[in-house]
């Protein structure tokens, strides 16, 4: 392997975001006005012990520190007292203390211990409850931050000088149920660094406008989900011990979900196929050991919360949940959250628009009942649709969807159109296949116009054969509509033509499973090819060494495109031999399936230079090929690309 570059350097001025659990844990608020009521709530709330240290006492205080004070909330302490208190201690005698507010701290920090954090709000003018209170000077910050930081080593913040601050409050919303307005598990904060505090309020505002309603009844629905998956193995119970002894972060309760003894270390990794039964037997139950049901329940997790709408997890109940996990319904009936907190179906309340701004194409009722449609939902922008693919959506009763289909696309589906979606995970994905094709033929056998929605085009990679054999075996010979594969659209919407003159002549499709859940197979190596690998991602490894083992340059450039067409696309540009350290590293985060991986000269795109790269040879090619890829990369080991062009703006 021939490395093209060192690692890239870290961009310093960032900050390392963490969620905190305070319970029990104390944090220290210097003033008493509304910035330090507001910076109290927010401690509350995180199950905080919070103590306010205050000049004048507590009349002093703004309304809101009063009030939470004399209901117990809080703890007050006055500047004045707890001076007092430690000029007369012993150990005042051996470090004298001139300055009031500085003795009161150290009052405070003896006798209130731990101090997880210091907040000092006394520094603007706003942030007093008395106005005649002049706000703190810097000269007095600096020797609170200096106790409190350098020489106790407690985190402090000291408002509005960022040189006196080990961390920020970022601007926060935290996400309210629909149903009962009750707080959710879901917060989401926005912090930019110093560099534009009024502009995150603005942000975090624009953020929670455009999320759906019902987003925090689905983060506390998975939740409930992941709780009751997990309840059959002991091996976890440490985890739960710890976590209600308050030492664990979001980070590491997230992780569970992602517990190597419990699932692949990424979220499609192949695994053995849970064996079947049937066809028309699908849903009978398999016998299964605790750790295997809990393994299954856990992937199960992670697949519904990666692709189901989040109004179909935000009307989860209890039963509902006990469904899924049991295997006794594929998805719950979809339902919309009123503003009222009462759920309607589809019928009783209009479709929300999508934020692609789209309207969804209306069509005549199909008169023929009793019938399969086998679609293809196109590469994921739902604009993408073909004219009778969204057709037949609104014409159906029954949608039986891929989990892969976005769900803008499956927002263009009327609410009162029954909607299913494929309960596949790794291990499950045989026996989930023959669930949706019996439940297609059974819509079908009391007269409803049945759609089997699938990503891209039906036929392509999407098990369609035997879907349209079982079908006709049954009676119900499919209508088979075409969609725009992702093979072709992805790559074109990520800038990257996969035949061009001199560069590509050709172009082979091919995947990264083949039939019983064994690797694909590749082609050998064409310097004038390019080659799509679809369904690749989960086996990049294996798939870049078995290429690099055949022939292919370690060097040939290499991109991974994850949910081609929509507006959070994302492109990863390396070489083959350094695309998978790129896909790990923790600046690209977590995947985005579906994903499908472009190899060949042809990722370079229309730039200069690269016309004629496929007749080139001749001593010296590697040189010119490295030089080629150094600049396409721009010198580092693998690029990123975040979101579609600015010409898809408005589409």
């Amino acid at each position: 392997m021939q490395h093209l570059s060192e690692y890239p350097k870290p961009k310093k001025g960032a900050s390392l975001l963490l969620s905190f659990r305070l319970h029990a844990r104390t944090v220290v608020i210097i003033g008493s006005g509304k910035l330090a009521a507001s910076r109290a709530f927010t401690c509350l709330e995180a199950d905080s012990r919070v103590v306010v240290l205050g000049r004048g006492g507590l009349g002093n205080a703004c309304e809101e520190v009063r009030w939470r004070a004399e209901a117990g909330e809080i703890e007050w302490r006055s500047v004045e007292e707890e001076a007092a208190r430690w000029n007369a201690s012993i150990a005042a005698s051996l470090s004298p203390v001139v300055d009031e507010d500085e003795a009161a701290l150290l009052s405070i920090l003896s006798s209130v211990s731990p101090v997880s954090f210091l907040c000092v709000t006394d520094t603007i003018i706003t942030s007093t409850g008395n106005k005649s209170l002049a706000p703190r000077t810097k000269a007095s910050a600096i020797r609170l931050y200096n106790i409190a930081s350098q020489t106790h080593r407690i985190p402090t913040n000291v408002t509005d000088m960022p040189a006196l601050c080990d961390f920020a409050f970022p601007a926060t919303h935290r996400f309210h149920s629909v149903r009962n307005g009750e707080a959710t598990g879901l917060q989401i904060g926005i912090v930019t660094n110093s560099k534009g505090c009024r502009l995150s309020s603005r942000i975090t505002r624009e953020i929670v406008a455009r999320l759906p309603k019902g987003v925090g009844d689905a983060v506390d629905s998975v939740g409930i989900l992941r709780d009751k998956a997990k309840a059959d193995d002991s091996r976890l119970e440490h985890r739960d011990t710890t976590e209600a002894a308050g030492h664990s972060t979001d980070s590491a309760n997230d992780q569970a979900d992602n517990d190597v003894s419990l699932l692949p270390s990424t979220p499609n990794e192949p695994v053995p196929q849970t064996p079947l039964k049937s066809p028309d037997n699908a849903s009978e139950h398999l016998v299964e050991s605790t750790l295997d049901r809990t393994q299954r329940r856990m992937r199960w997790v992670a697949q519904v919360s990666e692709y189901w709408p989040f109004e179909s997890l935000a009307s989860l109940d209890d039963e509902g949940v006990n469904s899924i996990l049991n295997g006794s319904v594929t998805m719950p009936p979809r339902a919309v959250l009123r503003s009222d907190g009462r759920v309607s179906d589809g019928n009783a309340i209009a479709t929300a628009p999508t934020h692609h701004a789209i309207s969804p194409l209306s069509s005549p009722p199909m008169p023929q009942r009793g019938r399969i449609l086998l679609l293809g939902s196109g590469p994921g922008h739902p604009s993408l649709l073909t004219l009778a693919t969204s057709c037949a959506l609104r014409a159906a009763d029954l949608v039986l969807s891929d989990k892969l289909v976005p769900e803008a696309v499956l927002n263009t589906i009327p609410k009162n159109v029954e909607l299913r979606i494929a309960r596949k995970f790794p291990g499950n994905a045989d026996r989930a296949q023959e669930e949706l094709m019996h439940a297609a033929v059974e819509g079908a056998q009391q007269g409803k116009i049945v759609v089997r929605l699938k990503q891209g085009d039906p036929m392509l990679y999407a098990r369609a054969s035997s879907e349209i054999e079982y079908f006709t075996a049954k009676g119900f010979p499919p209508a088979v509509i075409p969609g725009l594969s992702s093979a072709l659209a992805a790559p074109l919407a990520a800038g990257i033509p996969v035949t061009a003159r001199g560069v590509a002549e050709s172009v082979v499709i091919c995947t990264g499973v083949g039939q019983g859940g064994k690797g694909g197979r590749i082609p050998p190596y064409e310097r004038a090819t390019t080659v799509l690998v679809l369904m690749g991602v989960a086996r990049l490894a294996e798939i870049t060494r078995t290429m690099v083992g055949g022939g292919y340059p370690d060097y040939l450039p290499t991109c991974i495109i994850e949910r081609g067409t929509m507006p959070d696309q994302r492109v990863v540009r390396s070489t083959l031999a350094g695309i998978v350290d790129g896909m790990t590293d923790p600046r690209v985060g977590p995947q985005r399936p579906p994903g499908m991986m472009v190899v060949g000269w042809a990722c370079l795109g229309v730039s200069e230079g690269v016309e004629g790269v496929s007749e080139d040879s001749g001593e010296g090619l590697v040189e010119r090929d490295l030089a080629k890829v150094r600049k396409w990369l721009v010198g580092e080991p693998f690029a990123i690309k975040e979101g579609l062009d600015v010409s898809w703006e408005g589409i």
